[in-house]
C-alpha cells in the first residue's frame, strides 16, 4: 500500500477528498461484500480470516492471527469456531503449550478463498456502479 497511496492521493488531489470519498463509498462496498459472502454463510470478519491464512501454508498460531487482523479474542474464536465448523479451518493444540492453537486452511478454505478473492474485484465494480447510478 505504500507505494500505492501517492498515486491513489494523486487522483483525488488531497487527503480530504479521498477520505472523503472513501467515506461515502464504504456503506456500498460492504453491501455488495455481504451480497457475495451471503451464498457461501460467510461475514466480512470470516473473509478477512480467510484471505490472511490464505498468504501462506504453514499454520498461524491463534495469537499471532487475532494480532494480524487487530481482532479480540473473543470475536476471533468466535469466527474460528464458525469457520471449523463449515470445515475451512482447523485448530490444533501446540505440543508444548497446549493453550496455543494453531489455525490452518482445510483444502475447501484454500479453494473458498482463493475463489472469493478472485471475486473482490467484480464486487467492488458492482459497489462503485451502484453509487454512480444512484447519483446520476
Amino acid at each position: 500500500m505504500d507505494e500505492q497511496y501517492p498515486r491513489l492521493l494523486a487522483c483525488f488531489g488531497s487527503e480530504h477528498a479521498l477520505a472523503t470519498w472513501l467515506l461515502h463509498r464504504s456503506p456500498r462496498w460492504r453491501q455488495a461484500l455481504q451480497r457475495a459472502l451471503d451464498p457461501h454463510g460467510l461475514r466480512e470478519i470470516e473473509l478477512r480470516l480467510l484471505c490472511q491464512l490464505a498468504t501462506q501454508k504453514t499454520p498461524f498460531s491463534q495469537q499471532v492471527l487475532g494480532l494480524s487482523l487487530n481482532f479480540d479474542a473473543s470475536t476471533l474464536a468466535r469466527s474460528l469456531r464458525r469457520l471449523e465448523a463449515e470445515g475451512l479451518v482447523t485448530r490444533e493444540a501446540d505440543q508444548q503449550d497446549r493453550r496455543a492453537l494453531w489455525v490452518t486452511l482445510t483444502a475447501p478454505g484454500r479453494t473458498l478463498a482463493s475463489q472469493l478473492v478472485a471475486s473482490l474485484p467484480s464486487v467492488l465494480q458492482s459497489a462503485l456502479n451502484e453509487d454512480a447510478n444512484s447519483i446520476f
